[in-house]
């Protein structure tokens, strides 16, 4: 894709559009190479990794990316893939995750692999419980299963999903079930930023911390994936959402004002200049400012100053 320089948008701006753009480009790469990987999981070698983990600012279209790479290599979802949401209880994701599973079971080809996106998936790496049943169903060794050690709430659960229990339910005695995960591959999207091996070692020599603890449980999830950050600077998260924004059809709504090259500019040059005052900046936001410019033109900035800046109220002591 070429970035000129013109008249609104100033050499900074353009440049991180540009820098934007293969950073997401690198994304859908990326997402490609961990489908490939997902699809093949059955033939890697033991040691290798097969599951994925695209982690990156909120709002820059992890999942939209995603399922567009997935599209691009001819996989449809609910037949070579299935999306759960991360965005809830490990006790929901477990029973959605046994759920797929026994449909898979029920058509799958020998040799073949359940590829399981989990999307927004924050949660999960700052619960220790959580953090444990990833550890023990993901990565290339070990039991690669999702143990569900507590007592379900049964009676909430549909006539289906009770049958679906008895195949998982587990064999000892105990509570709950367990998911066999030696032929699922996953492909995990989060806004969660991963620490590094050195911040883990740091924190640990100052005491077993519950923080010093929890980046140990990050560092042995990290080992066990291919880890893929798309964490950036101001501009650069700027410019990939300006990108986006311009090259998508996000802003396609202003097309019809008077000129809607300008307008575009204006809203992306406010969203950068107030970056640090924003509540929120991301594509649904650049999206609902261009809807106000559409609808109010250049009046819609006080609406923008109103509904998406940080308001400095004064403390009044009484």
């Amino acid at each position: 894709m070429e970035f000129k320089t013109n008249e609104y948008f100033s050499d900074n701006q353009v440049n991180a559009q540009r820098v934007g753009a293969n950073l997401r480009q690198s994304l859908i790469e990326n997402t490609k190479q961990a489908a490939r990987i997902a699809q093949n999981a059955s033939f890697l070698d033991p040691s290798e990794k097969r599951d994925t983990i695209l982690s990156g600012p909120t709002g820059i279209g992890k999942t939209e990316n995603m399922n567009r790479a997935f599209a691009a290599i001819g996989y449809e979802k609910g037949k070579d893939y299935v999306s759960l949401s991360g965005d809830h209880s490990m006790t929901g994701f477990a029973i959605k995750l046994m759920m797929a599973h026994r449909e898979f079971q029920l058509r799958k080809k020998e040799g073949e692999t359940l590829i399981v996106m989990v999307d927004d998936c924050d949660s999960f790496f700052q619960s220790k419980d959580a953090r444990n049943k990833l550890k023990g169903m993901m990565g290339a060794t070990g039991t690669r299963e999702l143990q569900y050690n507590k007592l379900l709430p049964e009676h909430m659960l549909t006539d289906r999903q009770h049958a679906t229990l008895e195949h998982y339910r587990n064999t000892d005695g105990s509570p709950g079930f367990t998911i066999p995960c030696e032929d699922v591959a996953f492909v995990f999207t989060t806004n969660f930023v991963f620490p590094t091996e050195r911040q883990a070692k740091l924190e640990l020599a100052k005491g077993l911390t519950n923080r010093a603890l929890s980046f140990q449980d990050l560092t042995a999830i990290r080992s066990r994936v291919n880890l893929k950050p798309f964490h950036m600077n101001m501009a650069t998260n700027w410019g990939w959402l300006a990108e986006v924004a311009l090259n998508d059809g996000l802003l396609d709504m202003m097309n019809d004002l008077p000129d809607p090259e300008y307008s575009k500019y204006q809203l992306l040059d406010f969203i950068a200049t107030k970056w640090e005052q924003m509540t929120e900046s991301n594509l649904r936001t650049v999206q609902a400012m261009g809807y106000l410019m559409k609808k109010h033109g250049n009046k819609a900035r006080s609406f923008w100053n109103t509904d998406y800046i940080v308001q400095n109220q004064e403390m009044i002591t009484l």
